[in-house]
């Protein structure tokens, strides 16, 4: 039997990282149907001050990262100048932040309906978006917030500060991530916290 080539073997992880990327994507037009679902069938009872934002971010994130997937940075730039390069990093961060506050909304929206036992809101897509959103926050969690939180106690001032850049990298990869490839984001949480506790083990 022949051993695969090298050329075989980027072939295979340019399809594994398509078909996981699509998962993410799949699941933004998936919670985009439910919620335009609600408002079909008029659910009095969905009604709540979060499902206009997350009705709204998944129209955004959807249309960026079509946007994203095709025109990188350094291609805005080359085509558009400088200047279009500052509000593309802009749009990016406005992206980044509307994805964390669209999980921790989705949370509270779902619970919402829940306990006010919605009827009409009962959907096996109103579970996929809970688990998923709970997923990516205890991602979050993991890569960002515990990691500084370890640093800031075991480690100076100056050493918090310099962790603190480094989990605003974390959240800005992170967040881009999640959306369009969950799975690979979820696979760097043991090493984020295998991490932070060699640096407790180093300060003792």
């Amino acid at each position: 039997m022949q051993l695969p080539t090298a050329k075989d073997l980027s072939s295979i992880e340019s399809l594994v990282w398509f078909i996981t990327s699509m998962i993410g994507f799949v699941l933004l037009v998936v919670t985009y149907t439910y919620i335009r679902k609600l408002e079909s069938v008029d659910c009095a009872c969905a009604e709540h001050p979060h499902k206009d934002y997350i009705k709204k971010y998944l129209m955004f994130a959807i249309g960026w990262l079509l946007v994203t997937s095709v025109l990188s940075p350094a291609k805005a730039v080359s085509l558009f100048g400088p200047v279009f390069g500052i509000i593309y990093k802009f749009l990016h961060w406005v992206y980044v932040i509307a994805t964390v506050v669209f999980f921790i909304y989705s949370i509270k929206y779902v619970n919402y309906l829940m306990r006010e036992k919605c009827k009409c809101s009962e959907d096996v897509r109103r579970s996929v978006l809970y688990w998923w959103s709970i997923l990516m926050i205890v991602i979050y969690v993991s890569l960002v917030l515990i990691p500084l939180l370890v640093v800031f106690v075991s480690g100076g001032v100056a050493l918090a500060l310099s962790s603190g850049k480094s989990g605003l990298k974390s959240l800005d990869v992170i967040a881009t991530e999640s959306a369009m490839n969950p799975l690979k984001s979820a696979r760097k949480v043991p090493k984020a916290l295998r991490q932070s506790l060699k640096t407790v083990l180093r300060k003792k």
